[in-house]
């Protein structure tokens, strides 16, 4: 799970350079508070060297931005002077990252500052003022890019199995086709001697990953068995 945070920060942290850009650029008042880059791929809201994002919408991660950090380890941090020890990773574009679970997420949600305390950190000081009522946009966000994520998986899944169903319909036409039979195929029960008839349906039943199928065929029960996921001909002709 941490080397998903860890991959995930760091997709956040390559796009600071946009960041910082359009930072630059926008009007002082606007880069006085807390900003949102959602693109449909990560979801985030940042200030100033401080960024709170996630990159697949379930982990959230925590991104300063101008500390040079070697590799990864507990690095002591306050937060409104509550001292605590995280484990951050060094990320590109001079980036230290820690992934935020729900309790660590609410603490900076509700703090004022935050203080790098390692001495590579020189005390960067951060401002959390207001990021609590700024992260409710990320996080629906990140709920979105949660369902499209499901939804493609979901379909992926269902394409799969109607290639899978097509492929095994394909097989058992050229089978048909060519006259072959499978020796170790049990034959289907059926009236000996009937033919040149249909059958009609009467009923079905599921038994475990089963479907029986019974047929009529001229006041003869017959009996067709398939799987379960599979439906019923409304006629047949007897085998």
């Amino acid at each position: 799970m941490r080397g998903v945070a860890v991959l995930l920060a760091c997709a956040l942290a390559l796009a600071w350079p946009t960041l910082t850009a359009s930072q630059t650029a926008a009007p002082p008042e606007a880069a006085q508070g807390w900003r949102q880059l959602n693109d449909g791929k990560t979801c985030s809201t940042y200030k100033g060297d401080l960024m709170v994002g996630t990159g697949n919408g379930r982990t959230f991660v925590l991104v300063l931005h101008g500390i040079d950090l070697a590799g990864v380890a507990l690095r002591q941090i306050s937060v409104d002077g509550r001292p605590l020890l995280v484990p951050f990773t060094s990320g590109p574009n001079s980036t230290a990252l820690t992934p935020l679970d729900a309790s660590s997420l609410a603490l900076i949600a509700n703090a004022h500052t935050l203080t790098a305390d390692w001495p590579e950190a020189k005390g960067a000081h951060f401002d959390l003022s207001d990021l609590g009522p700024a992260l409710p946009v990320t996080q629906k966000c990140a709920a979105d890019l949660e369902a499209k994520r499901v939804h493609a998986e979901q379909a992926t899944q269902r394409r799969q199995k109607w290639a899978a169903r097509l492929q095994a319909m394909a097989q058992a036409a050229a089978a048909v086709g060519t006259g072959a039979d499978t020796p170790s195929s049990p034959p289907r029960p059926g009236i000996p001697g009937v033919s040149g008839m249909m059958c009609m349906k009467r009923g079905e039943a599921v038994s475990g990953f089963t479907r029986n199928c019974v047929y009529d065929c001229a006041g003869s029960r017959v009996v067709q068995t398939i799987g379960n996921a599979e439906l019923c001909p409304i006629s047949m002709s007897p085998p």
